[in-house]
């Protein structure tokens, strides 16, 4: 994925589509597969979401007057629906996306960059750049690099297959686990 909406396939990843020659309101920042890996939505700084393949338009925050970019999207356990985040911790549902709160009404030391759906859909969790963890719904709280010096901002968090911990991702490629995540 290219910040322009290009979209590049590799290995047996298929190409539903790509939005590399729209014009986009602004750089595309993240890009979720569906359910059934037959289709992706990307979405831009701007809250734009564009769907192809199977992916399913549920709507969108172009039209909001955003206090911060969306930096991410996660779509839901089912696949019918999907969160944004912005980098003040505001987080926007669509499609059956349950609310369970947000970091927007927080003062942050450091903006969001990532955010991560609970396995049972009913939670999510949001990471920033400086690895400080916010839970919500039924995400638990397995440590964070908050208060951790590191070379570079966190860009990204995934989830351990049970749900019981997560990696911290930097943009220079430190990993940093955390619950039953297990690194090496």
């Amino acid at each position: 994925m290219a910040s322009d909406g290009g979209i590049f396939t590799f290995g047996d990843a298929d190409y539903h589509g790509s939005a590399g020659a729209e014009s986009l309101s602004s750089a595309v920042v993240a890009m979720e597969t569906t359910a059934s890996g037959n289709g992706y939505w990307i979405v831009t700084a701007s809250g734009q979401v564009l769907a192809y393949g199977d992916a399913v338009l549920r709507g969108d925050a172009s039209d909001l007057q955003l206090v911060a970019p969306v930096v991410d999207l996660a779509r839901t356990a089912s696949g019918n629906g999907y969160w944004l985040v912005a980098s003040d911790g505001g987080v926007f549902t669509y499609g059956d996306a349950g609310y369970h709160g947000s970091a927007g009404a927080i003062t942050l030391a450091q903006p969001v960059s990532g955010m991560q759906r609970t396995n049972s859909g009913n939670g999510y969790w949001l990471v920033a750049r400086d690895g400080g963890i916010f839970t919500y719904g039924d995400a638990g709280f397995h440590g964070s690099a908050g208060a951790t010096p590191l070379a570079s901002a966190v860009r990204a968090m995934v989830r351990t297959g049970s749900g019981q911990g997560y990696w911290i991702l930097t943009e220079r490629g430190q990993i940093l686990a955390y619950g039953d995540a297990i690194y090496g």
